[in-house]
């Protein structure tokens, strides 16, 4: 397993968009990503953690108006949003735009889960490769991650090292029943 450090923006860049996974440092634990349109690179964060496929994955953007382009979300949702949670405290399932049917990975799920990240290392990242799609770096069923020198996952071949910005799991609020599932 190759260590990285977040300094190496470049080789991080360059090696998602060869379509590898990643572990990372995310806004609530430590986090696999990959590009959110690269369906052989999400099928590897499943074997990775052993996730049933039945599970989707969620992406992460940098900004609302990222989201927007991926699925159904207007303006008064997003200001009600940013009014009751703090960025990268909260997941949003939301209906996915038409293109989103186009990739093979996405175009199953009736909703995706999106969560805008708080995290600017992130955010410089999917600057350069787009959206990323992003579990927890953990076997299913086990628990999250919070610091890269436990993290020893079958298959992964990239761990950047760094710190999460905070240790709790993300709200999840459901924007189609309009209920927080996860608080």
């Amino acid at each position: 397993m190759l260590r990285l450090e977040a300094t190496e923006l470049t080789k991080i860049v360059r090696i998602l968009e060869a379509g590898a996974v990643i572990a990372l440092p995310t806004d609530t634990v430590y986090g696999l990503v990959c590009k959110f349109d690269q369906v052989s690179a999400i099928e590897k964060i499943y074997l990775i953690k052993q996730r049933p496929v039945t599970k989707p994955l969620q992406i992460l953007v940098s900004n609302w108006q990222q989201a927007k382009n991926l699925a159904v979300i207007d303006d008064q949702l997003i200001h009600e949003l940013e009014k009751k949670f703090s960025p990268g405290k909260v997941t949003v399932i939301l209906k996915p735009k038409p293109a989103m049917i186009k990739n093979d990975y996405w175009n199953q799920w009736d909703n995706i889960a999106i969560r805008v990240t708080a995290s600017t290392f992130i955010q410089k990242i999917i600057d350069h490769v787009g959206p990323l799609a992003a579990s927890s770096c953990n076997l299913s069923q086990e628990s999250p991650i919070n610091e890269s020198s436990k993290i020893n996952l079958p298959n992964l071949d990239y761990v950047v090292n760094g710190k999460i910005i905070n240790g709790k799991a993300s709200a999840v609020y459901n924007s189609l029943t309009k209920t927080i599932i996860r608080n």
